[in-house]
């Protein structure tokens, strides 16, 4: 068998091809990152370059979808808000990219394998839940 590619191997195609796979998180319960991970690993990449390339690309799309968020509701702050938003904002960004950091660290030789049985419990857990009326859709 052919040895997973790395993110230095990437083309102008498979890089329109993550963006693709990131698009489908326009579907509702669609993971942005799990959708453009999926695809570089359907593409060949190996976990850490495909998590590596779907995390670089979703910074444009977090970035935007932040600043507009803020744009909106800019008006409506008070300054102690403000203050409050700012230092939320910092941590959130230095606790996101810890997370990321050790992810992809896990990833060089770790499986995805955790991460799915976990999705498929939840999964299975929100099904019975919503099916015995204990939680509303």
């Amino acid at each position: 068998g052919s040895k997973a590619k790395s993110v230095d191997q990437l083309t102008t195609k498979s890089a329109i091809g993550f963006g693709l796979g990131q698009m489908l998180s326009l579907i509702p319960g669609v993971s942005r990152s799990g959708a453009s991970i999926s695809f570089g690993l359907f593409a060949g990449f190996n976990r850490a370059s495909a998590a590596r390339f779907s995390f670089l690309i979703g910074i444009p799309a977090v970035l935007a979808s932040g600043l507009l968020q803020f744009s909106q509701s800019y008006q409506n702050l008070e300054q102690d808000a403000l203050a409050g938003t700012v230092v939320a904002t910092a941590t959130s960004f230095v606790v996101g990219y810890l997370v990321i950091a050790g992810l992809l660290k896990y990833l060089a030789k770790g499986s995805f394998l955790p991460f799915v049985i976990w999705r498929v419990l939840v999964g299975l857990t929100l099904l019975v839940l919503l099916t015995l009326g204990v939680v509303a859709a």
